[in-house]
């Protein structure tokens, strides 16, 4: 089938789009993430101490808790490539519906940062990377902390930078991307934090075996900047972008290009557990 296509109609599928409306893409994630939370290591358990809570919740609390599991973050996505369809009718109306029924300045576009982004994988990795990092945290693998946490803070240097006014070509090299981001509009005060978290990635990624740092060192550089990931995150959603509503035209020009529900994604980076 794919081979009978004609050229316009292959680049239409590639440039087709994927809609994920379950919570932050994966209901199994968002489960994992609420447990570790509540500190509760049985599924059955959450499920208890959630029902019974939730019987203890006035009208207006329940329903505040219902309207939030009903209309679910919605994460919108060009990644059709590796799955040869369009988008249906029902994912367009679902996102419109959500976009209706939602107050202005709610959702927002943001462009993809590469040229042929590995989406599916991506938005995966993204999923899981809290629940990784406090994982190599108890096993103090600070190492690897601090190498997550740095990677978490370069996917949003590159948002902000493929999402603002540039002149340039991006740079690769994240110092050099760092103060790219720092002339096209970063807080000055998230950039020194940020210029002094990678000085103590690079001691400890090529220091440590020679004696530039330890790992006493690396504890309090994990425990200080605790919460710079989520603050870089925060700043990006809020400073650039584009906010669209439902009059917009479900056709993003390339894969990888996401619409976001900022007041879900700020509920999500403002929550446990810290990345």
């Amino acid at each position: 089938m794919w081979d009978k296509l004609t050229a316009e109609e292959r680049e239409a599928l590639h440039l087709s789009c994927r809609i994920v409306t379950d919570l932050y893409h994966s209901t199994d994630n968002a489960l994992k993430r609420v447990m570790i939370w509540a500190e509760i290591k049985e599924e059955q358990g959450l499920v208890f101490h959630l029902i019974h809570g939730a019987d203890h919740l006035n009208y207006k609390q329940l329903e505040k808790l219902i309207r939030i599991a009903v209309h679910p973050v919605v994460t919108y996505t060009c990644s059709a490539f590796q799955k040869h369809r369009a988008l249906t009718m029902s994912e367009k109306n679902s996102i419109l519906e959500a976009m209706k029924s939602s107050p202005p300045k709610t959702f927002k576009l943001f462009r993809a940062t590469e040229d042929n982004p590995q989406v599916e994988q991506s938005m995966s990795n993204m999923d899981t990377v809290a629940s990784k990092i406090q994982h190599a945290r108890s096993a103090n693998c600070l190492i690897e902390v601090i190498s997550l946490r740095l990677q978490f803070i370069d996917v949003w240097l590159r948002i902000y930078f493929s999402n603002t006014e540039q002149t340039e070509k991006r740079e690769r090299e994240f110092g050099r991307l760092l103060k790219q981001c720092f002339k096209a509009g970063l807080d000055k005060d998230l950039y020194d934090l940020i210029l002094q978290f990678n000085k103590h990635r690079v001691d400890a990624i090529h220091g440590y075996l020679i004696g530039v740092t330890s790992y006493e060192v690396l504890s309090r550089v994990i425990d200080e900047s605790d919460g710079l990931a989520e603050r870089l995150a925060e700043f990006v959603l809020l400073n650039c972008g584009e906010f669209v509503d439902h009059n917009f035209a479900i056709s993003l020009p390339r894969r990888g290009d996401a619409i976001y529900h900022i007041p879900g994604m700020l509920d999500k980076l403002r929550a446990p557990p810290r990345i």
